[in-house]
């Protein structure tokens, strides 16, 4: 803000709640700012006038365009079971469980996206995964979601017309 002459005095708190859902990743940061730019630009650089709420709503509309241009075909394709395989991702998982819930998961529900995309088992789904930045494969192995808000996408996208999930294991 001060960088731009925008003074933040007194919007501290709207400033942290609308730089909260960025985990700290620079580019959910970047469309935070380049939200509250617009209302800013628009309120004549003044903060007093900013409609709070929808700079919070156009930043988190930007995460999630930006997570959907990020799903590869084949995790839109099988966006079900990526969710089911997200939802039960817990700390300490290895990269065997990854792979036994996909096998677990896979066709339990009529629909294409319960299915592996193309030709991909289980085990080139869990490297696809990985490949995609869905997971993180730890210097120990074990595979973690590196972006929680992304974790959450998938989920949501994932069951938005599908079957409900089960509850996590583990």
């Amino acid at each position: 803000c001060a960088r731009f002459g925008l003074e933040f005095q007194g919007h501290e708190e709207c400033l942290k709640r609308l730089a909260a859902p960025c985990q700290g990743w620079p580019r959910h940061l970047h469309f935070a700012l380049q939200a509250l730019g617009r209302k800013a630009f628009a309120a004549d650089g003044s903060l007093l006038c900013i409609d709070w709420t929808g700079v919070e709503e156009e930043a988190a509309a930007s995460r999630i365009r930006y997570y959907q241009a990020q799903r590869s075909p084949a995790i839109k394709e099988s966006a079900s079971l990526v969710a089911a395989v997200m939802h039960e991702l817990t700390p300490g998982a290895r990269r065997v469980d990854v792979i036994n819930s996909i096998i677990a998961h896979e066709g339990t529900h009529p629909g294409r996206q319960w299915s592996f995309p193309g030709n991909m088992d289980a085990e080139l789904m869990a490297d696809h995964l990985i490949h995609q930045g869905a997971l993180h494969e730890m210097p120990d192995g074990t595979p973690t979601a590196p972006i929680p808000s992304f974790r959450t996408y998938l989920i949501e996208a994932g069951h938005l017309d599908s079957a409900p999930l089960p509850a996590p294991t583990g």
